[in-house]
């Protein structure tokens, strides 16, 4: 791979990026081009970190977190098959120390359970239904070891059924939340039940991902769409906590002003009207959004929205609000396609561009 392009950022945009070696890192910026792509030469980079048998590649935008974006491993990496008792491991490196990470989804905001693993061993069979005897739940799975990152193992459970299950006493104060998840309930009642829930969203993430490429050893009663769709409210609400769309903390943007009629006449008041990007869950579409937001919007609290005709913005939909207040984010989370939407209002320019022409020409 010699050269990375990334899209979907704002007009000449910074970005930052860290390459690391696991032992040493090196810090860097580039910007994004007039449409909002960025090329990174890789080749370039090849010779800034000692050489190592792993690189990873991360990145931050302004005012976010930070994010893996790629790793490179000149080893295999280690196999695993999952069987309802145990996960067997193969390709362990020696003289590599290794762990398994367990995150529980019943108790979120537990530290991981981490088990370590024989380093001396190329190959295991590590029993989690007997080293998990006294604690139970629906667990992400992770493979550390002491020079690359973490390897994603998929999920696991040592529930085997629910019908005659009774949780521990240990989940009391969680009860309903649990039980949401176990019995496949609603998942508009799981947005309220997960609302207060703090956890490092990388994780979850890391876990979306894994269900949605069928990574997993889960009984049949769990619905993995539904647990899919619940983990995905987990990170909206984990990614407002940490980056909160107040206004007070978005930096000054130019606004954009029109002249309203009002009973056919022009009224001289202006008023001020911001676009924000809109981004559209994974599994549905510009029209599926639209249909669910007319439905929703019966108060008229959006008072336009835009598709663009360029294809790198098909998940995406611009909406124009007087402010991104929590009553309109509350009418957005009504809307089942919604993933988030931006807090930083775009420039008149960033649209026009976004759309391929001006808003207001016809």
């Amino acid at each position: 791979m010699e050269e990375l392009a990334l899209r979907n950022l704002w007009p000449l945009e910074e970005v930052r990026f860290l390459l690391s070696n696991g032992q040493e890192n090196y810090n860097f910026v580039r910007q994004a081009n007039v449409s909002g792509v960025l090329s990174l030469n890789l080749a370039a980079l090849r010779d800034v970190l000692s050489e190592s048998d792993w690189y990873g590649l991360s990145y931050q935008l302004s005012g976010e977190e930070r994010c893996s974006l790629l790793e490179i491993s000149t080893e295999e990496s280690v196999s695993y098959t999952w069987t309802p008792q145990a996960i067997h491991l193969s390709g362990l490196r020696p003289g590599h120390s290794y762990a398994l990470y367990l995150w529980n989804l019943l108790c979120p905001e537990q530290t991981l359970v981490r088990f370590p693993l024989n380093p001396g061993q190329e190959s295991l069979t590590f029993s989690l239904l007997e080293s998990l005897s006294n604690i139970y739940g629906i667990f992400y799975v992770q493979l550390g070891d002491s020079i690359s990152s973490s390897q994603s193992l998929g999920w696991w459970t040592n529930i085997s059924e629910v019908r005659n299950f009774m949780l521990p006493s240990e989940f009391d104060d969680s009860f309903d939340y649990c039980m949401n998840l176990l019995e496949n309930g609603s998942v508009n009642d799981f947005r309220e039940l997960v609302r207060n829930v703090n956890t490092d969203p990388e994780i979850v993430r890391r876990a979306i991902t894994a269900l949605e490429r069928d990574t997993y050893c889960l009984p049949e009663w769990l619905d993995r769409v539904v647990l899919t769709q619940k983990l995905q409210l987990l990170l909206e609400d984990l990614i407002d906590e940490v980056y909160p769309p107040e206004q007070d903390n978005v930096e000054p943007r130019q606004k954009s002003l029109e002249i309203i009629s009002i009973n056919g006449r022009l009224s001289d008041e202006r008023i001020v009207r911001n676009w924000h990007l809109v981004h559209i869950r994974f599994g549905y579409n510009q029209s599926h959004f639209i249909q669910e937001l007319e439905a929703t919007n019966s108060r008229n609290l959006i008072y336009r929205y835009e598709v663009s005709q360029y294809n790198e913005y098909r998940q995406h939909i611009l909406i124009q609000i007087s402010n991104l207040s929590s009553e309109i984010r509350d009418l957005l989370r009504q809307i089942p396609s919604f993933y988030r939407v931006e807090p930083r209002p775009l420039t008149s320019e960033q649209v026009t561009q976004m759309l391929g022409r001006n808003p207001n020409d016809g």
